[in-house]
Formats: structure tokens, C-alpha cells, sequence
């Protein structure tokens, strides 16, 4: 894979990575989560989920792992936020607006370049380093533990309603986000598009 910094399209199996909006009732994690990552086509309304482009710094190779930093390169929303993982294993952009720049500013944790996630890229094919023929290569992208990302069933039941709502027919709603941990899920195998070098 490419030994220095670019930027990228992130698609895999089921589409685009992109960011899904999400609200307070249909959110299975916190009421104010933003920046949770998900293909397109396993969001039901597109027009919720944000197409982003992703920077990627070379760290280093050992042996057949390709380390990078990743974080998001566009959109006002989310530039400059870092891919990572809450302590669930789900993958979200962090570090995004404005709360979350001026908190990621005057944390003394974050200026160091190791407090930033490394993540792994696993080829499952040859390359034969020709940027021109970088975006037919697939990869396991894995996180520093060595899990795959995978798309994952967030099975969430809204418990919002009053509780005689939800006696009769509690709501439940059901979102495929990206995951690297041991729940189960379907590993994506992942590539790249518009590859542009830094």
C-alpha cells in the first residue's frame, strides 16, 4: 500500500463510508451522537448519512500491516477529526465540532502524535505499487488490537416513549454502523477511491 500521505474515498462491499446523522430516539448510543460511521447503502435515508473524504498519514510497515493515522479531510462538520473507537469497539469520527475542536485543542494528550489511534490495513491481494492500480486492491483495515472492521446490527429499542407506549408496541429501531471488536458482525473488506497524494 502506499508508503506516504494521501487523501481517500473509503468504500467497501456495501458503499461509501460515510457519517450517519443520527437523533436523539433512533441513536443506540449516547442522545447527542454524531460522526458514527456506516456504508451507504445500509443507511435507510441517504440524504441522513454525509459522504466524507479520509487523510491518511503513513506511519510505518511491519510486515504485512500498513499503519496509518486516519482522519477526516473535508466537510465543516467533521475536517480535522480523527477516526477512533468508543469503548464499545464502534468507529466514530471524534473530535468534531466546535465543543469537540476546542476540547481536542487544549487537551495535552493530543499533541502528542501516539494518543492518535493507528489503524492496520492488511492487503488481500498483490500490488505491485503502481498508484495507478492502488484503487483495485482490497484490505482488512484492522485497529491496534489486531480486530477486522466489521458492519455490525445496532439493534436499539427507543425507551423515550411513556411507559404504556411501550408495553403495547415499543419501538425499536435497527442501524448498521462499523465495528472492530468481538461482536458479530460481517467483515468488510474495504478499498480505496479518488486517491489523491498529500
Amino acid at each position: 500500500m502506499i508508503h506516504s500521505n494521501f487523501t481517500a474515498e473509503l468504500h467497501c462491499q456495501h458503499g461509501r463510508v460515510g457519517v450517519a446523522a443520527t437523533g436523539y430516539y433512533d441513536s443506540p448510543f449516547s442522545p447527542l451522537s454524531q460522526g458514527w460511521l456506516c456504508p451507504d447503502e445500509k443507511q435507510a435515508d441517504t440524504a441522513y448519512l454525509t459522504p466524507v473524504v479520509f487523510d491518511f498519514t503513513f506511519i510505518e510497515q511491519r510486515g504485512d500491516r500498513i499503519h496509518y493515522h486516519i482522519n477526516c479531510s473535508d466537510t465543516f462538520d467533521y475536517a480535522g477529526a480523527r477516526l477512533a473507537q468508543d469503548n464499545s469497539g464502534w468507529l466514530c469520527l471524534y473530535g468534531m465540532s466546535v465543543a469537540g475542536r476546542i476540547w481536542n485543542a487544549l487537551n495535552p494528550a493530543n499533541l502528542f502524535p501516539q494518543s492518535q489511534p493507528e489503524w492496520k490495513f492488511e492487503l488481500l491481494q498483490p500490488w505491485d505499487g503502481d498508484i495507478e492500480s492502488v484503487e483495485e486492491v482490497e484490505f482488512y483495515l484492522r485497529n491496534r488490537h489486531g480486530y477486522r472492521i466489521a458492519l455490525v446490527d445496532s439493534h436499539h429499542v427507543d425507551t423515550s416513549a411513556p411507559r404504556w407506549a411501550l408495553e403495547k408496541q415499543p419501538r425499536t429501531y435497527e442501524h448498521w454502523y462499523l465495528h472492530a471488536g468481538t461482536k458479530d458482525g460481517e467483515i468488510l473488506r474495504f478499498c480505496l477511491r479518488n486517491v489523491k497524494p498529500a
